[in-house]
């Protein structure tokens, strides 16, 4: 059975996202900076405001900053809300991205930009481990990368808490090694899988056709 989460929230789809999106959007593109990847689609930045204030998440760390729609999400749901985000040094455009946040949610965010894969084991090593509620893993698309990152955030959440990851689309090149390090995840039993959304409407399944595929799970 599935419910279309669109629905749902076409009426109480906080102004906010529509709003703070396009105004990001043009602070990022007033730059001439190159965007290489589009970001988080509406449907998506609902859940994740909606999934921090209906679990009273209070520390997100996510691996995949972009130009900052979902860190803009988590910080607008609460403000109670301190998340850490990790990108690469080549998006030029998550520094442009980062201006914005900060003005706007100062003090509340902190950018590290260096591969996931290095900076990931060294901020386990500078602050300790279960730090974190909520973990949103939508970075690296290769196998290896998102394994690493799933398994690294595991480590970072604390038990119980809850850990979304983007992009499971095997459909589509760049959905096969994030599906895989998913499915294999589950399959350890390290995260059980509690919900599956596909472009904004739950589903029992990964299955396309799809644009955007993302499923939630709780690390044990």
């Amino acid at each position: 059975m599935e419910t279309d989460m669109e629905e749902r929230h076409s009426v109480g789809l906080p102004d906010t996202i529509r709003t703070f999106t396009k105004e990001l959007w043009d602070h990022v593109l007033a730059s001439d900076i190159s965007i290489s990847e589009l970001s988080s689609s509406v449907p998506q930045l609902t859940y994740l405001m909606e999934l921090v204030q209906r679990s009273e998440v209070r520390t997100v760390i996510e691996i995949g900053f972009n130009v900052g729609f979902s860190s803009h999400a988590f910080l607008s749901a609460s403000d109670n809300v301190q998340v850490v985000s990790f990108d690469l040094p080549e998006n030029k455009a998550a520094l442009i991205g980062k201006e914005f946040i900060d003005q706007r949610f100062p003090g509340r965010h902190q950018l590290i930009v260096e591969d996931s894969r290095t900076a990931l084991p060294k901020y386990i090593a500078e602050h300790g481990e279960s730090l974190f509620d909520l973990a949103f893993v939508d970075g690296g698309h290769e196998y290896a990368a998102v394994k690493s990152d799933i398994d690294y955030c595991r480590v970072l959440c604390r038990p119980g808490s809850l850990i979304v990851v983007d992009d499971l689309t095997p459909w589509v090149p760049w959905g096969t090694g994030p599906t895989r390090a998913w499915t294999e995840v589950l399959e350890t039993g390290d995260i059980k899988q509690e919900e599956i959304y596909r472009d904004g409407i739950l589903a029992d399944r990964i299955e396309g056709p799809a644009d955007r595929v993302w499923a939630l799970g709780r690390v044990r």
